[in-house]
């Protein structure tokens, strides 16, 4: 058994995480988590109430909302079918039942979710970096990676 497969591959291309460092069910908000999780989501940028994950990911300020962005993905680039192809620069795509929640930037990979270090912009809080193994569950556990064509 790999070690470092971490996840379920649901039907080529989705993923699962089914480990995280970080129980959110204390939590009530973005701020508490990172007020909770500080050690291990590393802050990268300031609060900025002007634009979201989606935008940060998709380094577009123009996306209104979430549902947009998602469009864009599917619309305008690749959908990555094995974890050891992702790579930096890909996005990931975070959704829990059906529902998206998340986008993030990937930074740094060797191919497996251990070794993933993704940057995300957390609500209307600020950008930061952290393991793709501790992404809140409040953020979804189940993800998709996306690549630019």
């Amino acid at each position: 058994m790999n070690l470092n497969m971490i996840y379920t591959e649901n039907i080529e291309g989705l993923f699962t995480l089914e480990t995280n460092n970080i129980d959110i069910s204390d939590c009530n908000s973005d701020r508490e988590i990172i007020s909770n999780y500080g050690d291990i989501l590393k802050n990268r940028g300031k609060e900025n109430y002007r634009y979201y994950c989606f935008n940060y990911a998709l380094d577009n300020k123009n996306i209104g909302y979430l549902e947009e962005a998602v469009d864009i993905l599917y619309e305008d680039y690749m959908k990555i079918k094995k974890l050891e192809d992702m790579r930096k620069g890909d996005i990931i795509l975070f959704y829990d039942d059906d529902e998206t929640l998340h986008l993030a930037k990937i930074i740094k990979t060797n191919g497996t979710i251990r070794g993933t270090k993704i940057r995300a912009k957390f609500g209307q809080l600020g950008i930061y970096e952290h393991l793709l193994k501790d992404t809140p569950y409040y953020y979804g556990d189940k993800f998709v990676i996306f690549r630019g064509r």
